[in-house]
């Protein structure tokens, strides 16, 4: 029993520090290309990429991205 404890808590150790590490590298390469609406260069268009709707609710996602895409039209960023 203490050997099977010791097992698990190693694997969630390294699951633990695993996801982690990921979390780490993404918030890394990404930070450079998050960017304040107000800073975005005004294009003609924009495109709002799809994710999943359901109840004709967007999740999280979807709905971050038509936020996104509303900001950038109200501050005059893009025309259509």
């Amino acid at each position: 029993m203490n050997f099977f404890r010791r097992i698990v808590t190693i694997l969630v150790l390294l699951g633990g520090s695993g996801l982690l590490t990921v979390y780490i590298g993404i918030q890394t390469f990404y930070a450079s290309r998050i960017v304040a609406s107000e800073s975005i260069a005004s294009r003609s268009v924009v495109l709002v990429l799809g994710s999943s709707v359901k109840s004709r609710k967007p999740n999280t996602v979807l709905k971050e991205r038509l936020d996104m895409a509303a900001a950038l039209y109200s501050h005059g960023k893009v025309k259509k």
